[in-house]
C-alpha cells in the first residue's frame, strides 16, 4: 500500500499495479469480508486517507497491513511452488549443515546456490539432498534444476521427470524440464512440459516465460496455429508487451486479417505513443 500511494508510476508498472490491486482485494475479502472493500471505497469518496480508513475499517496501521499482506503473498507464491529464497544466509546454512547432515538444509542450500547462479555448488548440495532424502520430490526437483543450470542436460531430465510425478504442481521443475527437452530436440515433450508450467503458475515471471518457450516448441513442431495462440495468450497476461504485440500483428498480416492487424497496431501505438512509424502503418 505504501508503494502504491507514492504515485507517479511509469506505464510499465501499470500492469503490476493492477495485479497487486487484485491480490490486495483478495486479501481484504479473506480477512475482513467483502463489505470492507465497500467501506474503504466510500471512505475514499469522502476524501479520507488510507491511514484513517485502515484504522477505522480494518483496525490496523498501513505498516501492519503491509506485513500481513506480504506474509500472505509469500505463502500464496510458495503454494504455487515458486521457490522463495531462504531467510538464512548461505554461510549460516553451511555452518548448520556441517554440524548436521540434514536433507532440508541441503535443499535450502541448493535453492540458495541456484538463486546465486552458482550451479556447481547447487549440484553438490542437490546430490547431498537426494542422497539424504531419496524419495523426496523437492530434492530431485532442485537437483534436476541444478544439473540443468550446470548444462548437464541429459542427466537433469530423469531427475526432473521423477520430480514432476511426485509434485505435479511445481512450476520451476516443469519449466526446467521443458527447457531440457527443447535443448535435446524433443519439442513435443517440451510443449507438454510448458503447458504444465502454465497451469502451475499462469502469471509471467521475469526470465521464466513459459508462454514464450511454449511458442518456441510449437514453432519447432511447425504448429503455427498453436504458436500464434501462445503469443496471444501472452498478450492477455502482459498487454503492455510492445514487441510481442507487433509480432502478433505481423503474423495476422501474413494471414491478411487486416481488422485484427489495425486493432493490434492501434493498441501498440497507445503503448509506445512516440513510435511514429506505427501511426504511418495504421494509416
Amino acid at each position: 500500500v505504501t508503494g502504491l500511494e507514492s504515485g507517479g508510476p511509469g506505464k510499465n508498472m501499470i500492469l503490476s499495479m493492477y495485479q497487486q490491486g487484485s491480490w490486495i482485494c483478495e486479501y481484504l475479502v479473506k480477512n475482513w469480508g467483502f463489505d470492507a472493500i465497500g467501506k474503504l471505497l466510500r471512505g475514499y469518496a469522502g476524501r479520507k486517507s488510507t491511514a484513517e480508513l485502515f484504522r477505522e475499517v480494518l483496525k490496523v496501521t498501513i505498516a501492519e497491513f503491509d506485513v500481513g499482506f506480504f506474509g500472505w503473498m509469500d505463502a500464496r507464491i510458495a503454494k504455487n511452488r515458486y521457490r522463495l529464497p531462504p531467510k538464512e544466509s548461505i554461510t549460516k546454512l553451511q555452518a548448520d549443515f556441517a554440524k548436521k547432515k540434514d536433507a532440508a538444509l541441503a535443499m535450502k542450500l541448493c535453492g540458495a546456490f541456484l538463486d546465486k547462479d552458482d550451479a556447481e555448488s547447487a549440484v553438490r548440495m542437490g546430490h547431498e539432498a537426494v542422497t539424504l532424502a531419496p524419495d523426496d520430490a523437492t530434492a530431485h526437483a532442485l537437483y534436476g534444476q541444478a544439473l540443468y543450470k550446470r548444462r548437464r542436460v541429459e542427466e537433469s531430465i530423469p531427475e526432473l521427470e521423477g520430480a514432476t510425478k511426485g509434485d505435479p504442481a511445481d512450476f520451476q521443475t516443469w519449466y526446467a524440464l521443458g527447457s531440457a527437452y527443447l535443448d535435446e530436440k524433443r519439442p513435443r515433450d517440451a510443449a507438454r512440459a510448458f503447458e504444465q508450467a502454465k497451469l502451475a503458475f499462469p502469471k509471467l515471471l521475469a526470465g521464466e516465460n513459459a508462454y514464450r518457450k511454449l511458442n518456441e516448441s510449437h514453432v519447432a513442431l511447425k504448429d503455427y496455429e498453436a504458436a500464434l495462440r501462445d503469443l496471444e495468450e501472452m498478450l492477455a497476461v502482459d498487454p503492455l508487451d510492445f514487441k510481442n504485440r507487433l509480432k502478433v500483428a505481423r503474423l495476422r498480416a501474413e494471414r491478411k486479417e487486416w481488422d485484427a492487424v489495425r486493432r493490434l497496431l492501434g493498441e501498440a501505438a497507445w503503448i509506445e505513443t512516440r513510435e511514429r512509424s506505427l501511426h504511418r502503418l495504421i494509416a
